[in-house]
């Protein structure tokens, strides 16, 4: 069996993955990692096949991000899910997903809930494309919800398609009400995040704020 596991640049977006990559490998399937530049080197380093995609426009990026202070909690949420990950990160690593998914033809599409490009084109060839929970469900729910106008863009009914596809996450319905209409919950002790995994961004600008090469904030 072949899984594609595709994530945003964060930290905290990839270590939720890791685990499922990880089991998979053990059980002798083929993973391939297909992420941005900044993880490319680390997860290569740790012996994963990788696929690199490209960054968003610096300096669409960074416009972005001199906003997000200046408004109110909700409009910070809708720049950051709609134009980073909904607009800027989705257009930057499409190309490579679609040729990735085109030519290496994986069995399965396993995404982080922010990385947008890879559902579509996994939609596109019909390939299933289950997400990892990184938050909260309703968070994750509010946050595709924000994404929706630039998503629809590149194929129509993707949202729908996300809020039907598998979701994974660790914590029990009883503790995170899912609005997700399939959810798996797989509980036990978290494994301490491995040595390999790429350190967090010691820039300390804004709390709120992402550079070209920082990871996301809050998605609330």
């Amino acid at each position: 069996m072949r899984t594609l596991i595709a994530s945003t640049q964060g930290t905290g977006h990839l270590a939720p993955l890791l685990p499922f990559a990880e089991a998979l490998r053990r059980r002798g399937d083929e993973v391939l990692m297909v992420v941005p530049p900044r993880l490319a080197a680390e997860l290569r380093d740790a012996g994963w096949s990788v696929e690199v995609g490209d960054d968003p426009p610096a300096d669409e990026l960074e416009e972005i991000w001199q906003q997000v202070p200046r408004v109110s909690p909700d409009e910070a949420a809708v720049l950051v899910n709609r134009h980073v990950f909904g607009r800027l990160d989705t257009a930057a690593m499409l190309p490579t997903l679609e040729r990735v998914c085109g030519s290496w033809r994986p069995d399965l599409v396993l995404r982080d809930p922010c990385e947008y490009a890879s559902a579509i084109a996994a939609e596109r060839r019909g390939i299933p494309h289950p997400h990892v929970a990184i938050s909260l469900a309703e968070v994750e729910s509010r946050s595709l919800e924000r994404a929706r106008p630039e998503l629809e863009r590149h194929l129509a009914g993707i949202t729908e398609r996300i809020h039907a596809s598998p979701y994974l996450t660790r914590f029990p319905a009883s503790l995170d009400p899912s609005p997700f209409p399939h959810r798996t919950s797989r509980h036990g002790s978290r494994r301490p995040m491995p040595s390999h995994t790429p350190p967090r961004s010691s820039a300390t600008a804004a709390p709120a704020r992402r550079s070209a090469r920082s990871p996301p904030a809050s998605r609330s």
